[in-house]
């Protein structure tokens, strides 16, 4: 079985896909098990400021010292940019797990922004908001006045934190 890599996370079905039934016909017989090729017609599963939740285990010193399975914990998030194929650079929300287990985005060392594989995101169904390309500031979620990560928190020319 051939995995190919810019259909993972890709909105667009792969059984009908024309991409990827023209590029199995052309590495048939090539005994390939993983092709990477560029696609014209993939369309990103989450685009840049869609809602989502992102799952982390959180260990925890107690729960790894008697030997405890992690605990899944589940926090708010914004999508930042796709770094590659199925990965996600996200800005996390500050605070409380959406979950409840009173688990903190700073019990998990997070300093605003992560990155997740696709298979630990799922989409909140909340609106999309306004993401800053330049300093990556999420509107109503950052505080606009003072990020501006590009250039050591000075506003940069294009920067949605001048509207």
């Amino acid at each position: 079985m051939t995995t190919y890599r810019p259909c993972y996370g890709c909105y667009t079905d792969p059984r009908g896909c024309p991409i990827r039934e023209k590029m199995k016909a052309r590495i048939k017989g090539l005994r390939l098990t993983s092709v990477n090729f560029s696609c014209t017609e993939r369309i990103p599963l989450f685009s840049v400021g869609d809602r989502v939740s992102v799952e982390w285990e959180f260990s925890g010193e107690d729960r790894s010292f008697y030997g405890e399975d992690p605990e899944v914990v589940k926090f708010a998030a914004t999508i930042i940019k796709e770094k590659r194929y199925g990965r996600y650079t996200l800005r996390v929300d500050p605070g409380e797990s959406i979950t409840g287990e009173g688990i903190g985005s700073d019990d998990l060392r997070l300093k605003g922004f992560a990155t997740a594989s696709i298979h630990r995101l799922k989409s909140l169904g909340e609106p999309g908001v306004r993401v800053c390309g330049v300093c990556h500031a999420v509107v109503g979620i950052s505080n606009m006045d003072e990020e501006c990560f590009s250039s050591g928190y000075t506003k940069q020319t294009g920067c949605i934190a001048e509207d």
